[in-house]
Protein backbone atom coordinates (compact mmCIF):
# COMPACT_ATOMS: atom_id res chain seq x y z
CA UNK A 1 0.00 0.00 0.00
CA UNK A 2 1.21 3.02 -1.14
CA UNK A 3 2.67 5.88 2.13
CA UNK A 4 -0.22 7.90 0.46
CA UNK A 5 -3.55 5.64 1.02
CA UNK A 6 -2.17 4.58 4.38
CA UNK A 7 -2.67 8.31 5.18
CA UNK A 8 -5.55 8.83 4.22
CA UNK A 9 -7.06 6.78 6.05
CA UNK A 10 -8.38 7.80 9.68
CA UNK A 11 -6.30 7.47 12.54
CA UNK A 12 -8.36 4.81 13.63
CA UNK A 13 -8.59 2.90 10.62
CA UNK A 14 -4.56 2.89 10.22
CA UNK A 15 -3.93 0.99 13.14
CA UNK A 16 -6.80 -1.45 12.52
CA UNK A 17 -4.89 -2.18 8.84
CA UNK A 18 -1.74 -2.54 10.83
CA UNK A 19 -3.64 -5.34 12.86
CA UNK A 20 -4.61 -7.14 9.68
CA UNK A 21 -0.99 -7.25 8.71
CA UNK A 22 0.21 -7.88 11.93
CA UNK A 23 -2.77 -11.23 11.97
CA UNK A 24 -1.44 -12.51 8.50
CA UNK A 25 1.63 -13.03 9.80
CA UNK A 26 0.64 -14.63 12.88
CA UNK A 27 -2.05 -17.01 11.68
CA UNK A 28 -0.44 -19.91 10.24
CA UNK A 29 0.75 -20.33 14.08
CA UNK A 30 -1.16 -23.27 16.07
CA UNK A 31 -1.62 -20.38 19.09
CA UNK A 32 -0.51 -16.89 18.71
CA UNK A 33 -0.60 -15.04 21.60
CA UNK A 34 -1.38 -11.66 19.47
CA UNK A 35 -4.42 -13.37 17.84
CA UNK A 36 -5.69 -14.72 21.36
CA UNK A 37 -5.44 -11.93 24.04
CA UNK A 38 -2.76 -8.94 22.73
CA UNK A 39 -4.56 -7.74 19.34
CA UNK A 40 -7.64 -6.40 20.98
CA UNK A 41 -5.99 -5.30 24.02
CA UNK A 42 -3.48 -3.58 22.36
CA UNK A 43 -5.96 -1.17 20.48
CA UNK A 44 -6.90 0.70 24.11
CA UNK A 45 -2.93 0.94 24.61
CA UNK A 46 -2.07 2.73 21.48
CA UNK A 47 -4.86 5.02 20.61
CA UNK A 48 -4.07 7.75 23.23
CA UNK A 49 -0.80 7.89 21.65
CA UNK A 50 -1.83 7.70 17.50
CA UNK A 51 -2.29 11.55 18.13
CA UNK A 52 1.75 11.99 19.33
CA UNK A 53 2.39 9.95 16.98
CA UNK A 54 0.61 11.17 13.91
CA UNK A 55 1.99 14.54 15.00
CA UNK A 56 5.91 13.83 15.67
CA UNK A 57 5.36 11.57 12.25
CA UNK A 58 4.13 14.44 10.68
CA UNK A 59 6.84 16.95 11.64
CA UNK A 60 9.48 14.93 9.14
CA UNK A 61 11.17 13.10 11.10
CA UNK A 62 12.53 9.95 9.41
CA UNK A 63 14.00 7.55 11.53
CA UNK A 64 11.86 5.70 14.45
CA UNK A 65 13.22 3.69 17.28
CA UNK A 66 10.64 1.76 18.93
CA UNK A 67 12.06 0.34 22.17
CA UNK A 68 9.83 -2.33 23.59
CA UNK A 69 8.49 -2.98 19.98
CA UNK A 70 6.60 -5.96 21.64
CA UNK A 71 4.46 -7.22 18.40
CA UNK A 72 5.72 -4.35 16.16
CA UNK A 73 2.30 -2.63 16.09
CA UNK A 74 3.51 1.40 16.55
CA UNK A 75 6.70 0.40 14.42
CA UNK A 76 4.94 -1.31 11.32
CA UNK A 77 2.42 2.33 11.86
CA UNK A 78 5.76 4.41 11.70
CA UNK A 79 7.03 2.53 8.73
CA UNK A 80 3.63 2.69 6.55
CA UNK A 81 3.73 6.41 7.02
CA UNK A 82 7.04 6.43 5.49
CA UNK A 83 9.41 5.83 8.31
CA UNK A 84 12.66 4.10 8.67
CA UNK A 85 12.44 2.12 11.61
CA UNK A 86 13.96 0.25 14.31
CA UNK A 87 13.05 -1.78 16.98
CA UNK A 88 14.90 -3.26 19.85
CA UNK A 89 12.93 -5.82 22.49
CA UNK A 90 14.11 -7.63 25.18
CA UNK A 91 12.10 -10.35 24.28
CA UNK A 92 14.27 -11.76 20.98
CA UNK A 93 17.35 -11.05 22.90
CA UNK A 94 16.89 -13.34 26.24
CA UNK A 95 17.14 -16.60 25.96
CA UNK A 96 16.64 -18.39 29.26
CA UNK A 97 15.07 -15.57 30.16
CA UNK A 98 17.93 -13.80 31.22
CA UNK A 99 18.04 -9.85 31.13
CA UNK A 100 21.03 -7.90 29.48
CA UNK A 101 21.20 -4.27 30.25
CA UNK A 102 19.48 -2.98 27.56
CA UNK A 103 23.21 -1.12 26.18
CA UNK A 104 24.37 -4.67 25.67
CA UNK A 105 21.59 -6.22 23.91
CA UNK A 106 23.25 -7.56 20.38
CA UNK A 107 22.42 -5.64 16.99
CA UNK A 108 19.10 -8.09 15.35
CA UNK A 109 20.37 -9.03 12.03
CA UNK A 110 17.92 -9.67 9.26
CA UNK A 111 17.02 -13.75 9.20
CA UNK A 112 17.86 -14.22 12.59
CA UNK A 113 15.16 -16.51 14.30
CA UNK A 114 12.12 -14.69 15.77
CA UNK A 115 11.59 -15.86 19.57
CA UNK A 116 7.89 -15.03 21.20
CA UNK A 117 8.27 -15.20 24.42
CA UNK A 118 8.08 -12.75 27.15
CA UNK A 119 9.03 -8.88 27.12
CA UNK A 120 9.86 -6.77 29.74
CA UNK A 121 8.48 -3.59 31.06
CA UNK A 122 10.63 -0.55 30.99
CA UNK A 123 10.64 1.46 34.47
CA UNK A 124 11.42 5.08 34.38
CA UNK A 125 14.47 5.01 35.34
CA UNK A 126 15.57 2.68 32.82
CA UNK A 127 13.89 4.93 30.07
CA UNK A 128 15.71 8.20 31.80
CA UNK A 129 19.08 6.18 31.82
CA UNK A 130 18.30 5.55 28.37
CA UNK A 131 17.72 8.71 27.14
CA UNK A 132 20.51 10.07 28.81
CA UNK A 133 22.88 8.07 26.90
CA UNK A 134 21.78 8.26 23.96
CA UNK A 135 20.99 11.91 23.59
CA UNK A 136 17.24 11.42 23.16
CA UNK A 137 15.07 13.56 25.16
CA UNK A 138 11.81 12.96 26.91
CA UNK A 139 8.99 14.10 25.49
CA UNK A 140 6.22 12.72 27.63
CA UNK A 141 5.33 9.89 30.40
CA UNK A 142 2.10 8.60 30.54
CA UNK A 143 0.32 5.82 32.57
CA UNK A 144 -2.55 4.45 30.89
CA UNK A 145 -4.31 1.39 31.62
CA UNK A 146 -1.57 0.26 33.44
CA UNK A 147 1.14 0.92 31.25
CA UNK A 148 3.87 3.34 31.01
CA UNK A 149 3.83 5.18 27.52
CA UNK A 150 6.79 6.75 26.44
CA UNK A 151 7.69 9.12 24.08
CA UNK A 152 11.10 10.20 23.22
CA UNK A 153 12.79 12.31 20.18
CA UNK A 154 16.15 13.59 19.20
Amino acid sequence: MPTSDFLDMPQEERLRHVQSILAQYHAPRERSPYLEAYKEAEAGYWYPLLSVLDAALRSGNKKVLDIGTAYGTLLLYSVLWGNEGFGIDMRHYTPNHRWPDVFDLPYYQEGDAFVDAECKYYTIDELVALSLHTGFAIQFLQLYQGHLLAGLVK
